[in-house]
């Protein structure tokens, strides 16, 4: 069974495709689409991000050399990371579990802080991100 949000009956027209197909209507990601080709349904958009690499510490160099100014990295919490991210050109570490502190496992960012100050904190700025 498919339940609404009380917003979606604020749409008629999607309540009407609704109610026509059975289905839900496709939502796009017209900002993701190739140029003269339809735009990606979000989870079609949402399964190519899944499928694809997850950046290197070479691409945290690269896009720094881009950037050519300050440039932050943030979601460190580990030790080893944050030497990777000063080796890699960083000019600034956010400590940050990114709100990870619902999830079993996920060190709170206070807890990381401490070591990860003491290992990189004269080379590079580091910040808290609770």
């Amino acid at each position: 069974m498919v339940r609404f949000a009380p917003e979606t009956l604020m749409h008629p027209r999607w309540l009407l495709g609704y109610a026509k197909t059975g289905r839900v209507p496709d939502l796009t990601v017209p900002n993701t689409a190739v140029r003269g080709e339809p735009a990606p349904t979000f989870f079609g958009a949402y399964g190519e991000w899944m499928r694809s690499p997850l950046p290197t510490w070479d691409d945290v160099r690269w896009l720094g050399e881009q950037w050519g100014g300050p440039f932050m990295i943030k979601g460190v919490t580990r030790v080893d990371d944050a030497k990777r991210a000063v080796d890699a050109g960083v000019t600034a570490i956010s400590v940050s579990n990114h709100g990870g502190n619902d999830l079993d496992g996920t060190p709170a960012t206070i807890r990381a802080l401490p070591a990860v100050a003491e290992a990189v904190g004269g080379q590079v700025e580091v910040l808290l991100d609770e």
